[in-house]
């Protein structure tokens, strides 16, 4: 994440760090015992079984160096990308989900987001927020955070996202965040796959986006993507 700030530890107790081949690879987000929500594109280069073993999960993970004693680690059981990844346009349906070896066990440190009604919008310019380990600095690969990230986002309506993007169709699968012109803040490559969690009036926290896209080398300026999530929540409690 660009200029966010460090979190609390544990304060998003539904954060998933997903490592491919022994590095930071992707976030994810709990939303049933056994399962996280992802990214296609975190998983879809590893769906095939044979592969699996190439994924670690952590949960309870807040400083990524140390052991902190609340971290649960998983092996995965199962991976489904989403059958329309990339139909009919690119990065289209960015969403997958991975099943945990076995049930993790819920605590202070580790619990669920709340899924959306299926179909359910948001109001412009709503604040939610993105958490993440990825990259600090646009382009440098050795910037990926020890420590998670967080930023508050404002939703963006998907016509002014569109005007960001001349070659990718921002389609009603996917749900934009940012500040535009206003702000440095965003999220950034190994971020994707995360959360974008947004408070409900009874104070849940809900999972609305699922870190996707967004401009070459995060540069300021620009919206970020998200896989919208109240697009998938029937196809995702087939399965959960």
């Amino acid at each position: 994440i660009i200029s966010g700030s460090d979190a609390q530890p544990n304060s998003w107790p539904w954060m998933v760090q997903i490592n491919y081949n022994n590095g930071h690879h992707c976030g994810g987000t709990l939303v049933s015992p056994q399962w996280v929500v992802t990214a296609a594109h975190c998983v879809d280069h590893v769906k095939d079984p044979k592969n699996y073993n190439e994924l670690a999960i952590t949960l309870g993970e807040h400083k990524r160096s140390a052991s902190e004693g609340t971290e649960q680690r998983f092996s995965v059981a199962r991976i489904i990308v989403h059958p329309q990844y990339f139909e009919p346009t690119a990065i289209n349906n960015d969403i997958a989900l991975i099943k945990l070896n076995k049930p993790a066990r819920l605590n202070k440190y580790v619990n669920l987001a709340c899924l959306p009604r299926q179909g359910e919008e948001l109001s412009d310019g709503k604040i939610c927020y993105a958490t993440g380990w990825g990259l600090t600095v646009g382009g440098d690969w050795k910037s990926q955070s020890d420590v998670l990230k967080q930023t508050p986002l404002p939703v963006v309506n998907r016509q002014e996202c569109q005007t960001d993007y001349d070659d990718i169709p921002i389609t009603t699968a996917m749900m934009c965040t940012g500040y535009g012109g206003r702000s440095s803040i965003s999220t950034c490559n190994t971020d994707s796959g995360g959360p974008v969690v947004c408070k409900s009036k009874l104070g849940h926290w809900y999972l609305q986006g699922v870190v996707s896209f967004g401009a070459r080398a995060c540069a300021p300026g620009h919206y970020s993507v998200n896989a919208k999530v109240s697009k998938f929540v029937t196809w995702i409690n087939q399965y959960i």
